[in-house]
């Protein structure tokens, strides 16, 4: 769902990005989860997505106090 909302984010008008922040920001607390196992293909997974979010903050400029709050906060 992350990485869907992520790849969909850069393509979004600006309403819709506040929207898909919305939507991320519960799903977020749960990557902590996949951190715990010994699953190096989890981590690996969480690793990409944190890497996107962090692209996706640099980025995007415009929604940069939005994200910060939201995803970050």
């Amino acid at each position: 769902f992350l990485e869907e909302c992520i790849s969909g984010f850069s393509k979004s008008s600006i309403e819709l990005k506040h929207l898909c922040l919305e939507y991320m920001t519960p799903w977020l607390s749960n990557l902590v989860r996949f951190c715990k196992h010994n699953d190096d293909a989890k981590r690996q997974r969480v690793t990409a997505i944190l890497d996107k979010l962090i692209t996706m903050t640099i980025n995007e400029k415009q929604m940069y106090p939005s994200i910060q709050a939201k995803i970050w906060g």
